[in-house]
């Protein structure tokens, strides 16, 4: 897919996309990411009368023009759940908590992940049975950050600054493939604690 923002208008981004049909969308995206047009020629208005294949690309046309507007323009129309940045700024407030913290806030979801593989290990929820009988079990937990978005893409840029910093990034470059990854892991460890 390809995008090109086309200007702002009546407090919405203009964006064209090329599907990987090359079929041209245009939207409209407010700086929340709620889409107040969408057009395109392609495919049919009526979502019912669509294929599941069409219906999927004018989708991915909708999350391509949201993200394009995130990256080029800087507003917040990623769902959070989406979000790269809102993603790593949850898995640096995590990586950033002591023992108790972690346990506090994720001790309960840890111990029934346990309980699954470890005969020893009590599982603190009771779920239904059938539940254990699928192969795989995922499980969820929310987790919210009180900063706003610019606060935490300046986090992620400090500490991707501690820890790569232009000799770091220079050793990597040059380190043959066998020792990238042992490299790579060991600079990405430092400043971080568990």
């Amino acid at each position: 897919m390809q995008a090109n923002i086309l200007g702002e208008d009546a407090g919405a981004v203009i964006v064209q996309v090329f599907d990987n049909n090359d079929v041209e969308h245009a939207l409209a995206i407010e700086s929340d990411g709620e889409i107040q047009e969408h057009g395109q020629e392609g495919y049919p208005d009526n979502p019912k009368e669509r294929t599941n294949e069409e219906d999927e690309t004018v989708s991915q046309a909708r999350r391509f023009a949201r993200w394009h507007v995130y990256r080029e323009k800087g507003y917040d129309t990623v769902p959070a759940s989406e979000n790269p940045d809102r993603i790593a700024g949850v898995l640096l407030a995590i990586l950033d908590l002591d023992q108790a913290e972690f346990e506090e806030y994720f001790g309960t979801l840890c111990r029934q992940v346990g309980s699954r593989d470890l005969a020893d290990v009590e599982p603190p929820l009771d779920l239904p049975p059938e539940v254990y009988n699928e192969q795989f079990i995922v499980y969820h937990q929310h987790v919210y950050l009180e900063d706003g978005l610019e606060t935490i893409q300046q986090e992620i840029r400090q500490a991707g600054s501690g820890v790569l910093t232009e000799q770091t990034i220079q050793e990597l470059v040059t380190t043959d493939s066998q020792n990238f990854f042992s490299k790579a892991a060991c600079k990405g460890a430092r400043g971080l604690s568990v």
